[in-house]
């Protein structure tokens, strides 16, 4: 626990940067529930030229009960539904790039420099030791042992990091957007998920005797 508390100190001026590159994961998570929420007005609306010219809903906000429409997150020189999704599709999908991009950028930013920080501090109390401590350790063993720790440390804090926040609010921005169009479905569907990644076990089982029943009739 000390340890991780001393690994985390490291990366306590880098808060603010890290504080934004979170809000900016979220933006990207929010952009893939806007996208997914666009495949109804598309299939029910742009493909169906029979359909009604209503305002087209997207979702209801959980807390405030508060309807969202199309029209209100694009600009008004848009008027029929064909140019308001296609602008929200390029607009979301321009954004999540650029978010994305930022917050990657922002993460590893922080990440770099709380290692080369680290790094600093780890090299200058090595070359502080005695030369006891060189005769018993080696130089060679010294340096690839820190090298080796450090560079793990840095793929842990700036890839796998940006890796995992951005999952996470997919992840969430996702779910969102499914419980709010049908919790019921959502949860039928999170109840089967195990059995259906599951490969069926009594496929191989039966075709493995039938195979060997062959290669007995054969000889």
């Amino acid at each position: 626990m000390n340890v991780r508390r001393r690994l985390l100190g490291y990366s306590r001026r880098y808060v603010p940067i890290l504080f934004l590159a979170v809000l900016l994961m979220a933006c990207v998570g929010a952009a893939h529930g806007l996208m997914a929420l666009l495949i109804g007005p598309i299939i029910d609306r742009v493909l169906n030229p029979a359909s009604a010219e209503l305002r087209v809903h997207l979702v209801d906000l959980p807390v405030l009960h508060t309807p969202i429409y199309l029209d209100q997150i694009v600009p008004a020189g848009f008027h029929n539904v064909f140019s308001s999704v296609a602008f929200s599709i390029v607009a979301v999908f321009l954004g999540k790039g650029l978010c994305d991009y930022l917050a990657n950028y922002l993460i590893n930013y922080a990440g770099y420099s709380a290692v080369t920080d680290l790094r600093n501090q780890v090299f200058e109390k090595l070359l502080r030791q005695g030369s006891t401590f060189f005769e018993t350790n080696p130089t060679g063993r010294l340096m690839s042992s820190v090298m080796n720790d450090i560079d793990k440390i840095q793929v842990a804090t700036s890839t796998m990091l940006a890796d995992m926040f951005r999952q996470v609010f997919v992840v969430l921005g996702l779910l969102f957007v499914v419980l709010r169009t049908d919790w019921r479905l959502a949860l039928f569907s999170l109840g089967v998920l195990p059995f259906s990644c599951q490969p069926p076990a009594w496929g191989n089982g039966s075709a493995a005797p039938a195979a060997r029943r062959r290669t007995i009739r054969a000889n």
